[in-house]
């Protein structure tokens, strides 16, 4: 599923089992340019996601990266 954010073109959430039976889900992101990935945008991309599709869905942490790795496949 795809949650439209104008200001990120590109995204990776990583689902991550923790040692104690928890779960940690960071959301890596590539902002546009000239963008702050600032608590303003993370609190907008948690309400798109939210409303998109579920809170569960609202990752841990959202964090900034140049690129996200591409495969043949996606």
């Amino acid at each position: 599923m795809t949650v439209c954010v104008t200001a990120l073109p590109l995204g990776l959430v990583v689902g991550v089992e923790q040692a104690d039976g928890g779960y940690f889900m960071p959301l890596f992101v590539v902002t546009a340019e000239g963008t702050a990935l600032d608590d303003g945008l993370r609190e907008q991309i948690a309400a798109a996601i939210r409303r998109r599709l579920s809170p569960r869905h609202v990752p841990d942490v959202i964090l900034p990266v140049h690129a996200v790795p591409r495969t043949l496949t996606g």
